[in-house]
């Protein structure tokens, strides 16, 4: 089964759709979203600070007053058609080196997973993409 989508919120779509669809026709529940803590663990997110980027976008990891924040800002040609390039929004720690953010208006939370590759560079995954840390 496959889920094709446009844009949108297509994270809540999918938890939706495909819950009520693998229930009734396979019988099968679907593992519960990741959902952080309402009391979130202390970690450091220290060595995941900076900025990290791929083609078509740029994520910077910094802290803030309200915590550990995340902005992305779409890059490119891309950036041409989107009226707001750059979003923030603040980061949950749910274990080390992973955080969840939710985009406004949505329930579905979006898990951002940092680790350390073999070699020592560094990658931030979001949203099913992996990007690099440049800074």
């Amino acid at each position: 089964m496959a889920l094709l989508t446009n844009g949108g919120n297509a994270n809540d779509l999918y938890q939706d759709l495909y819950q009520e669809i693998f229930a009734e026709v396979a019988g099968v529940d679907m593992p519960a979203p990741l959902t952080p803590s309402a009391d979130p663990e202390t970690t450091d997110l220290t060595p995941w600070l900076g900025t990290y980027e791929r083609a078509g976008g740029r994520i910077e990891i910094a802290t803030g007053e309200d915590g550990p924040r995340m902005r992305t800002t779409v890059t490119g040609p891309m950036a041409e058609l989107d009226d707001d390039p750059t979003q923030e929004y603040t980061l949950v720690p749910v274990a080390p080196d992973l955080y969840a953010y939710r985009r406004p208006g949505t329930q579905t939370w979006i898990p951002v997973f940092f680790h350390t590759l073999p070699n020592g560079a560094r990658y931030l995954f979001q949203a099913r993409r992996a990007t690099p840390k440049v800074v």
